[in-house]
């Protein structure tokens, strides 16, 4: 009877770890990303050669004809689409027209 009850509670607490597991997961990827968007701001050595080296570590991941792909992709992507933000956009006015101010007397 004690096992079947220890063995309801471990399944009841399995989707429990594993949820926090993927809030972990997701912690840890958001200081890492942090951490790297702050060293990119400062132009030091260390800073260019971890840029450099994680560049290196997705090129060799990711295959050109992958990444040609994404290319076209997004290129299409943003071709059908307008992005524009209409708060950004250029207003069509009406031309002003103001009073000359020479002096037109001879």
């Amino acid at each position: 009877m004690r096992t079947m009850r220890r063995k309801r509670e471990q399944e009841k607490e399995k989707p429990s770890r594993e949820k926090n597991l993927f809030f972990f997961r997701c912690y840890v990827t958001a200081v890492v990303i942090g951490c790297l968007f702050l060293a990119g701001k400062f132009e030091t050595e260390t800073t260019l050669s971890v840029e450099n080296e994680l560049k290196r570590t997705i090129a060799e991941q990711i295959t050109t004809d992958e990444l040609s792909d994404l290319q076209k992709t997004i290129s299409s992507f943003l071709q059908d689409r307008s992005l524009s933000i209409p708060v950004f956009q250029e207003e069509e006015s009406e031309p002003e027209y103001l009073p000359d101010l020479e002096d037109s007397s001879p």
